[in-house]
């Protein structure tokens, strides 16, 4: 604002990309991303990730108006940023889970057609694990590509949701709870080891035999009152 800027340039990886992506939307003037690593899908969405005040959140803004995604530069971004945008992308599994499941029991929004988006960004990452410790160009293209539609797939739905489930949460609460001094990991790499946790919960859920380990009138008595989860998070996180 102070300088009258009409385009804003967010050249980095994650949180650059956040960061002026949120100022961007404040200011009301359109941006452009040039990513210089293949380390998450957030690059084309229309959220941005930030810790406001101790506490993570997916902020509603828009998404750029264009990603210049050079293959050559991302070549040449760290190798842990380069897994931790595979990590990002292997969460699709669980977090489309989640977002069906929420769709079912809570009547949210639920796209079939954003649901292929995610599944086309997962065909992309087939086989490439063991291609990205060589900074193969075309595995690194479709690692890129992947992440782009991942990002694009939350931009047609309106919420971080398609691709962003339990496991995120995990990430986000390792964020929020490690001390000041700990550089803590890479979103994505945090992602992908949450995503087995999140999946273990799923293979429990579906071993469960609905008539015989469930008793929904016991389940329900022993949620806690709101008053009592309010104290407790306000205990845990301050």
């Amino acid at each position: 604002r102070t300088v009258d800027a009409s385009l804003v340039i967010a050249v980095g990886a994650g949180t650059v990309n956040d960061v002026t992506k949120l100022a961007a939307f404040h200011a009301d003037r359109p941006y452009l991303v040039i990513p210089t690593a293949p380390s998450m899908n957030g690059y084309t969405s229309s959220t941005a990730a930030v810790m406001s005040s101790g506490v993570k959140e997916s902020v509603p803004c828009r998404g750029p108006i264009a990603c210049l995604a050079d293959i050559q530069i991302l070549r040449q971004a760290p190798y842990r940023m380069i897994a931790a945008g595979l990590g990002d992308l292997l969460s699709r599994s669980v977090s489309l889970a989640d977002w069906y499941l929420s769709h079912r029991l809570s009547g949210t929004e639920f796209s079939a057609e954003t649901t292929a988006l995610v599944e086309e960004s997962g065909r992309l990452c087939d086989g490439l694990a063991s291609e990205l410790p060589n900074r193969d160009p075309i595995a690194i293209a479709r690692l890129m590509t992947a992440l782009l539609i991942s990002g694009e797939a939350m931009a047609q739905a309106g919420s971080s949701a398609p691709a962003s489930g339990a496991e995120h949460l995990i990430s986000h609460y390792l964020d929020m709870t490690r001390s000041p001094s700990d550089p803590g990991d890479l979103h994505g790499c945090q992602v992908g080891v949450a995503t087995i946790t999140t999946a273990a919960f799923y293979e429990r859920l579906l071993a469960l035999e609905p008539d015989v380990d469930l008793a929904p009138t016991a389940l329900i008595a022993a949620i806690p009152a709101w008053n009592e989860v309010q104290r407790s998070l306000r205990e845990h996180f301050g």
